[in-house]
């Protein structure tokens, strides 16, 4: 199966960006890419704060982690100080993704079981769930209410505040655009050429941070965002989410259906392994 055909992702002609966040927009780029960046921050830090349905929060945490590190790849051309932040970004955003998986294959198997309405989900499900709460309070054992990651996120926050993002313009937002454009193709590319998981994945990847930096470009500069002869190509948000979600959700099946192969003496595994394997011939 080709890159395109399991994602089904084509390049479509419409300009539109469907942008989902609603923020103040500030005629100049610089102000609203600022205001931005102080958002997500504490979204994330909300998140971290674990009040209510922690597991829930560190997904929501993540996905601004996402967002966040799309806004500084959008910015990067005219700031050079933002490699740092960047990766400390990244790690955080991997400490995370062990517990996101975990949740998530939970949540999957649930609702495939409620869809499907077969009893033979139970035993699987109630593994997943032992197996996420176990890992969730080990990562606070080691981290004790996350006070270590939302340090990492305040200190991130004071380097962005440093920034002089007068100095945002539209050219170096074009520029960012449009290397992101030509990482998706190449993505595209090797993936076509060899159609693995891993570069499947790493054509997912680069498809949803292509996908963000566009509805970040919608509120930091929505004149230039509205596309046509600016950008190299026209790309609808709404067409790439619906890309990067369908390629999401092929990738948690298969990490699911690896948790499930490795979870030996679960009752009915093997039937739950057919569920699985017919749900992935359907993605």
């Amino acid at each position: 199966m080709t890159v395109e055909a399991a994602s089904g992702y084509h390049r479509p002609t419409t300009p539109a960006l469907d942008g989902h966040m609603a923020l103040e927009r500030s005629t100049e780029p610089g102000h609203a890419a600022q205001a931005l960046a102080k958002r997500e921050c504490r979204t994330i830090l909300r998140a971290l704060a674990l009040e209510k349905q922690p597991n829930a929060a560190v997904h929501r945490g993540r996905k601004a982690i996402r967002r966040l590190r799309a806004l500084l790849a959008l910015i990067e051309p005219r700031f050079d100080t933002l490699e740092s932040a960047d990766r400390s970004l990244q790690r955080l955003g991997d400490s995370l993704s062990k517990l996101r998986d975990a949740h998530v294959a939970a949540e999957i198997a649930q609702s495939m079981a409620d869809s499907d309405g077969a009893p033979e989900w139970k035993p699987t499900i109630d593994h997943l769930t032992r197996r996420r709460d176990d890992q969730f309070a080990q990562a606070l054992a080691k981290d004790p209410d996350f006070e270590r990651r939302r340090a990492t996120v305040r200190t991130v926050a004071e380097t962005l505040d440093g920034l002089e993002w007068s100095k945002l313009n539209d050219k170096a937002l074009l520029k960012a655009v449009r290397a992101g454009h030509a990482r998706v193709e190449k993505a595209e590319k090797r993936g076509k050429a060899d159609p693995s998981a891993e570069n499947c994945h790493r054509f997912r990847r680069r498809l949803r941070k292509l996908r963000m930096q566009l509805e970040a470009l919608k509120i930091v500069a929505p004149e230039l965002a509205k596309g046509g002869k600016a950008l190299p190509r026209s790309d609808s948000v709404k067409s790439l989410r619906k890309a990067t979600d369908q390629l999401g959700r092929r990738q948690d099946l298969r990490c699911l259906q690896a948790l499930v192969r490795a979870a030996a003496g679960v009752p009915h595994r093997d039937d739950v392994l057919a569920q699985l394997r017919t749900e992935l011939k359907k993605q």
